[in-house]
């Protein structure tokens, strides 16, 4: 009984202590619901998306090597989120939200095999995220305040390209499917607070999406001979403006 008793108090003096180290300050950190959309540039990697293909029944004879180029294009996004009532390391105020956002790129050029193929196609991503951010304050009135962060959740990605080797103009490799898969981020901006309601920021952001897992086909003259799955993760970058409005 003694030892709990003991216990329970070293439980409850863990806030005051942390406090008093300056680890976590309750006392600097004003907290409260928050909401807000973002547009700006998406600037997609390449995607290397390889796997086996084999006729109806049979083991994969068929190798599938497919380098994909993706067009730059826009972005836009919608966010609700809650600015905890604490600071930790004195400097640093977390905050917590939840993302909806996406783009659709079209296809640039692509390579099988590492050969030029004539294509065309596109791909668009759907991101549902949690995100945990830290602003930087240093000072009760500041007006420029940046951040450092991320997130994870899932991406909803959708692919459909058609490639037709030059030697062969009759024969096309085909993926037009979706797959759903672990997406994270990494991100840093820096917010200009007009007053206590109303705020402005930009953002750079660094995404992946981890294993997309595509059936693609290979057709002659209209007929598919082929199929199979291919993999690749999904990487780029995006550069934003947004909105924050609290409440």
């Amino acid at each position: 009984m003694i030892r709990l008793s003991a216990l329970a108090a070293a439980a409850l003096g863990l806030p005051q202590l942390a406090s008093a180290q300056g680890l976590f300050d309750f006392d600097a950190a004003e907290s409260g619901f928050y909401a807000g959309l973002f547009a700006g540039g998406a600037f997609p990697g390449d995607a290397d998306f390889n796997g086996q293909l084999a006729s109806a029944g049979s083991a994969p004879i068929l190798g599938a090597r497919n380098d994909f180029a993706f067009e730059d294009t826009g972005t836009y996004g919608v966010f609700a989120g809650y600015q905890l009532p604490f600071r930790y390391w004195t400097y640093f105020h977390p905050r917590l939200e939840f993302e909806i956002s996406g783009f659709d790129s079209d296809l640039e050029s692509a390579r099988v095999f590492g050969a030029p193929q004539s294509a065309s196609g596109s791909q668009s991503v759907t991101f549902f995220l949690i995100n945990t951010y830290s602003d930087i304050v240093w000072r009760d009135d500041q007006a420029l305040v940046p951040y450092l962060g991320g997130g994870i959740g899932l991406a909803e990605v959708d692919v459909s390209t058609g490639t037709v080797p030059a030697s062969d103009p009759s024969s096309a490799y085909r993926i037009n499917d979706e797959a759903s898969a672990l997406a994270s981020t990494f991100a840093g901006g820096v917010s200009y607070r007009f007053n206590s309601r109303f705020e402005v920021y930009t953002e750079a952001r660094y995404y992946t999406v981890y294993d997309v897992d595509l059936d693609q086909t290979f057709t002659t003259s209209g007929t598919p001979a082929f199929s199979g799955r291919v993999t690749d993760d999904l990487d780029g970058s995006t550069l934003t403006a947004g909105l924050r409005v609290r409440f």
